[in-house]
């Protein structure tokens, strides 16, 4: 039974050396070698490798569908691809036909704020009553009429001039200072264009394609930080429209000045027609009037104002947008 086994065994192994029905190899006569199956499964016929199996790859079409580009985190939900330019000097033409045109803010250029004060008014200096000195000598220690003037306009009176005469100036009242910021010069802002892809060419778009001269960029709305973890991480700010703005200066305006040469005019009419003589009234001189004796009957006040604003509150430029997009370009 057991040497039955045996030989069983031994004739199967026989046939599948492929042995003749004499027993013996059959001799190679110079066909072709059988097929034999590659560690990876693939059939090869043994011979010399197809050229074709090692060369690289021939490169894809511009527009060629790179699957899985326009998902997280390389374009997540809210960008879109988009190809980039600055200072176009063409429309964008397909495959990128979707052209919008913006503005990036390349710096604050010349423009400067500063804080002005526009003069409304000047202080009133002719309205008011003055003290009047006088002396029949230098010194014009005795006090005389009390005169009233309304924007100095004639102002009757009864009395008599001595030798030396002295009176008080009038005080500046009101005047009006406005405060404004003032915008010179200009920002500097550099045309930028955006080229959106065809449906066909978005996918690529999304795995950096983008036309020669373009940079391959995506686009959202606002301004916000570029996406985590994506190839596109190159921030750009633009915006349909930018100005520049100040900051308010508030109210810090003040009016300083003087009453410039303030005077007393005497008449011998009280409708101040005849003029006696014109006498300083600054509070310190006691001036000779070369009249004592003579009657007076009318007087009229006279000075000129010399008053600036100045301003005291700050500012800072600002620049102002319409329209802000975040573009991340690779």
């Amino acid at each position: 039974m057991g040497r039955a086994f045996v030989t069983v065994a031994i004739a199967l192994a026989c046939v599948s050396c492929g042995l003749d029905e004499n027993g013996l190899a059959p001799i190679d006569d110079g066909g072709p070698l059988p097929d034999v199956t590659s560690k990876d499964g693939a059939i090869t016929d043994g011979g010399a490798p197809d050229v074709a199996d090692s060369a690289p790859p021939i490169e894809a079409g511009p527009c060629d569908d790179d699957g899985g580009a326009c998902n997280p985190p390389e374009v997540p939900a809210g960008w879109t691809p988009v190809a980039y330019v600055e200072n176009p000097t063409s429309p964008c033409a397909a495959p990128f036909s979707g052209q919008t045109d913006f503005m990036k803010v390349s710096g604050n250029g010349n423009a400067t704020c500063a804080c002005t004060c526009l003069k409304n008014s000047d202080p009133d200096c002719t309205t008011g009553k003055i003290a009047t000195f006088y002396s029949g000598s230098p010194g014009c220690g005795t006090t005389g009429a009390t005169l009233s003037f309304d924007a100095g306009a004639c102002f009757g009176i009864n009395g008599a001039i001595d030798d030396y005469y002295e009176s008080n100036p009038i005080a500046p009242s009101g005047g009006a200072c406005t405060g404004q910021t003032t915008l010179t010069g200009a920002i500097a802002t550099t045309p930028v264009r955006l080229c959106a892809p065809e449906p066909s060419c978005t996918s690529a778009a999304c795995g950096g394609y983008a036309p020669s001269g373009y940079a391959a960029c995506i686009v959202a709305d606002g301004d916000q930080s570029c996406p985590s973890g994506s190839s596109f991480k190159n921030k750009i700010s633009i915006a349909a429209s930018a100005t520049a703005t100040c900051t308010d200066c508030g109210t810090g305006c003040t009016l300083s000045g003087s009453c410039q040469t303030p005077q007393v005019e005497l008449y011998t009419d009280g409708q101040c027609n005849s003029l006696l003589v014109t006498l300083p009234s600054d509070g310190t001189t006691c001036a000779a009037t070369n009249n004592g004796g003579a009657t007076v009957r009318g007087a009229k006040y006279t000075a000129t104002p010399s008053f600036n604003c100045n301003a005291t509150g700050t500012t800072s430029l600002q620049v102002a947008t319409t329209s802000p997009r975040t573009v991340c370009c690779r």
